[in-house]
């Protein structure tokens, strides 16, 4: 098990509060958004898949979400001035 995950237990177990989680710096790719929202899941359950304990804080990951998305309505890889990281 993650150390994270049973830090974050630890406290709802011995504090009978469930504490939330935002993964901060490094998230860039969707593909690691993934892996976040999988480990999540995984370890600590689907009462940690909402808005108001896990949040994923990465601006430059919404840059390459839309790249994503433009490229597969338009078939073609966007040019570097339609979209800029934050």
């Amino acid at each position: 098990m993650n150390m994270l995950a049973i830090f974050l237990k630890l406290a709802l177990i011995v504090f009978c509060f469930q504490v939330g989680l935002k993964p901060a710096g490094g998230i860039k790719t969707p593909k690691q958004a993934l892996d976040w929202l999988v480990l999540v899941s995984e370890e600590l359950g689907k009462d940690w898949l909402n808005s108001k304990y896990f949040r994923i804080g990465a601006s430059g990951l919404l840059t390459e979400i839309e790249k994503d998305i433009y490229f597969q309505v338009h078939r073609c890889v966007p040019s570097s001035t339609i979209f800029t990281s934050a």
